[in-house]
């Protein structure tokens, strides 16, 4: 009974006792989601922003890259445009180029003679390719007559004509002028074959 009596008495109605209450850790948990969440979002936000500085920073390379390279064909248009036009002048015109280029191989050294004025055109006849018209000076009358018989031999119908070329020169005395066509190729003499003779049997 003594034993009921002291278990009794510790029981107390009017002041119960509580239960000792565990710490409410649910504030702390939330308090460190937010924060957890809002690390994230701000490393993300960083790492965005980081991502779109380098991005900005490469186009900005780009784009200069873009802007030098544009400089660069600006300033070689001209020539890309001049190239242009001389190839077509080239494809459209072969047979004038090979004439000048004939003629230049055909010209003495300028130890001899010197053209001042060269003229090379598309000849309107028929029985002929181009028209070659030039003016220059010699060293002796010889030097220009030896020039007429090298176009003769490459080809030229050469014209006789008299110079009408006032310029002057003491070391170039001899003025001359050329007029002369470039013929069509001669077409090629088949020698006739030589049958060998056959002796005996």
């Amino acid at each position: 009974y003594s034993l009921q009596q002291k278990q009794l008495e510790i029981v107390n109605f009017l002041h119960p006792h509580k239960a000792d209450e565990k710490p409410d850790r649910r504030k702390l948990q939330i308090g460190l989601g937010l924060a957890g969440t809002a690390l994230i979002l701000l490393t993300a936000l960083y790492l965005t922003h980081r991502n779109v500085s380098d991005l900005d920073e490469q186009i900005a390379d780009r784009q200069k890259i873009q802007r030098d390279m544009d400089e660069l064909l600006k300033r070689g248009q001209p020539t890309l445009e001049s190239v242009a036009l001389i190839q077509k002048w080239e494809n459209s015109n072969p047979k004038t180029l090979k004439v000048l280029q004939e003629v230049d191989t055909t010209l003495p050294g300028t130890d001899r003679i010197y053209l001042s004025e060269l003229d090379v055109n598309r000849s309107a006849s028929q029985t002929s390719l181009s028209r070659l018209r030039a003016i220059g000076n010699a060293k002796e009358d010889l030097d220009a007559r030896d020039l007429n018989q090298q176009l003769s031999k490459n080809n030229f119908r050469v014209h006789p004509k008299r110079s009408t070329n006032k310029t002057y020169d003491a070391e170039y005395p001899v003025p001359f002028e050329i007029d002369a066509e470039k013929l069509p190729p001669r077409p090629e003499v088949i020698q006739p074959a030589v049958t060998a003779k056959q002796n005996g049997n």
